[in-house]
């Protein structure tokens, strides 16, 4: 009798301890509703439908624990909608990386000040995040649409906040911040931002698309594009790194973003030194100032390797990147047809350095920039080609030389547009004919032409 009460004692407790499906809006009429009724393990399987909530701060709020939120159907289809009154989803209870965000569009919401820390006043950070506000959690955001949320403060799409969020094969898009990261926002966060698109935020301030303060995130396998200020924007069109933030960003085509004064691809600005690596940074602009493609000042001292600048534009100095008081370390990568409109061989259409800032190079080519090629101190590490003019061929959309992998990325995003670039037969249209075309390309070296 002992041995079969111990065995009914057993299985009692394994049918305890299995994770619970809740259907939303069958078992649950809210998503809030179904929350507070889960418990770590259980998922919350969310039917197509769009939900909002009465809350005066957001939708939802994960409470902590370690379920997973996701659709039934797809993302477009499965909407938690902030009305354009709260903000889509708050995490502040300690959430972990078991806190699974799937499936999802998180859209209309409002970054609006709320006391989630229960002090009695608002504090730092507390009106950021229109989209996703992540204060002291580790959520995993994966296969989502953040899209058309807003904040006067911080992190228009999504806020991390001594967060270390993973955000993952997620699309941001269309989202405005008044003050800095018009998609996401890092404020002393070591996020992992992977397999994204983040294309089309504002911002006001600093960071179009992605900004960071005292934060080292892992970006990789991104496309940052198309990300802008609005009117008054200062610094980073696509990514804005501030005050010791060393982001890893690798893998990643950051292309056509546009800031008024300095880095319209990215911005690094005091103590921050990303790690650069296998990146396309094209057609980015500063139409004001300097730094088209990259703009580093106050001992920021980036790594850059293996990658493709070209084809960006600064009003003034640095067409591909402008230095002041920092020094560059770049490897085995082309910087080409970059533009600094100052002219009269003033501004250095690819390379530009003032007030004790260096560039040490190695293996890398530095071509058909405008008005010049190098401005100020360069060191010369080897294998270094600085030419008058370079020339490409026919599948080479990046520039750098070579037909790969990369240009075919690059073909990809620039589809059905008419970047003269990827448009190899000239018909005005990236299509299925210049993918022929690359193909037939596939792994031939270009040539360089020197020049004086």
């Amino acid at each position: 009798m002992k041995a079969i009460a111990a065995l009914i004692a057993s299985l009692m407790l394994i049918s305890s301890t299995v994770a619970d499906v809740i259907n939303v809006p069958e078992d649950y009429p809210t998503i809030q509703g179904a929350i507070d009724a889960a418990s770590d393990g259980d998922e919350i399987l969310v039917a197509p439908g769009t939900y909002t909530s009465t809350h005066p701060a957001h939708v939802v709020d994960l409470k902590g624990k370690a379920i997973i939120l996701e659709s039934s159907g797809t993302p477009e289809e499965t909407i938690i909608d902030g009305e354009n009154e709260r903000r889509g989803i708050a995490c502040f209870n300690g959430e972990t990386d078991a806190t699974i965000i799937r499936g999802l569009t998180i859209a209309n919401g409002l970054g609006i000040y709320y006391d989630y820390n229960g002090d009695g006043k608002p504090n730092f950070g507390e009106g950021s995040g229109g989209g996703i506000y992540c204060l002291q959690s580790t959520p995993t955001i994966t296969d989502c649409i953040i899209s058309s949320n807003t904040t006067e403060s911080y992190g228009g799409g999504v806020y991390c906040h001594q967060s270390n969020a993973r955000i993952t094969y997620c699309m941001m898009t269309d989202n405005t911040s008044e003050s800095k990261g018009g998609g996401i926002y890092c404020h002393q966060s070591n996020a992992t931002i992977s397999n994204c698109v983040v294309s089309a935020n504002s911002v006001y301030g600093d960071g179009g698309g992605i900004g960071c303060y005292q934060s080292s995130p892992t970006i990789d396998s991104c496309t940052i594009a198309y990300n802008k200020d609005l009117g008054n924007g200062y610094r980073g069109g696509g990514i804005f790194c501030f005050y010791l933030s060393s982001p890893t960003i690798s893998n990643c085509i950051i292309k056509n973003n546009r800031v008024e004064r300095h880095g319209g691809g990215i911005c690094c600005i005091l103590l921050s030194s990303p790690v650069i690596t296998n990146c396309t940074i094209a057609s980015n602009t500063s139409t004001l100032f300097n730094g088209g493609g990259i703009y580093c000042y106050n001992d920021s001292n980036p790594i850059i390797m293996d990658c493709n600048i070209t084809d960006n534009i600064a009003e003034e100095q640095g067409g591909g990147i402008y230095s002041y008081d920092s020094t560059l370390t770049i490897t085995n990568c082309t910087i080409s047809r970059n533009t600094s409109r100052k002219g009269d061989n003033f501004g250095a259409g690819g390379l530009y350095e003032e007030q004790n800032g260096e560039f040490v190079l190695s293996g890398t080519k530095v071509c058909s920039n405008i008005p010049n090629q190098i401005g100020g101190t360069w060191i010369d590490k080897g294998g270094n080609e600085v030419l008058d003019v370079c020339t490409t061929c026919d599948g080479d959309a990046t520039g750098d030389f070579f037909v790969d992998v990369n240009d075919v990325l690059y073909v990809l995003s620039a589809w059905g547009s008419d970047d003269v670039n990827a448009d190899f037969d000239e018909n005005g249209l990236v299509d299925v004919d210049d993918v022929l075309i690359l193909l037939s390309q596939f792994g031939e070296t270009c040539s360089g032409e020197a020049g004086q």
